[in-house]
């Protein structure tokens, strides 16, 4: 696992944690994705039917299907993998302060939200 920046094809820098085993699957369409820029200019959507990426991942033995989302497509009560250790966190809200976002994650506590960030929810297991 690993966190970097990456620009989309219009320069922008995203931030976003990749694990060493990733496959990007559509839910509709069961076509995979491999190519990061073109991903990353489609904001993790389907380029055929522009619904959001599942992303099969494996770390340290576990196997989830998580979203990549950004802060403004965050819901309260998803399930957030955090980007250092793996660790689970439930959002339990969202709280909007001026040009500035918190994240209060059961457990953890409030955490400053970035714009750039792709944040990796967690949908479930696989298999």
């Amino acid at each position: 696992m690993w966190i970097r920046s990456q620009p989309n094809s219009a320069g922008k820098l995203f931030e976003i944690t990749n694990f060493d085993e990733e496959r990007n699957e559509c839910p509709l369409c069961k076509n995979s994705y491999e190519d990061e820029m073109l991903l990353l200019d489609k904001n993790w959507c389907c380029p055929d039917c522009g619904l959001k990426l599942n992303i099969k991942i494996e770390h340290d033995g576990s196997k989830r299907v998580i979203e990549r989302l950004l802060v403004h497509e965050l819901e309260a009560r998803m399930i957030l993998l955090r980007d250092r250790d793996c660790s689970i966190y439930e959002l339990l809200s969202i709280q909007k302060y001026g040009q500035s976002t918190k994240l209060c994650l059961e457990g953890l506590g409030s955490i400053d939200a970035k714009t750039n960030k792709y944040y990796n929810c967690v949908l479930g297991k696989w298999h």
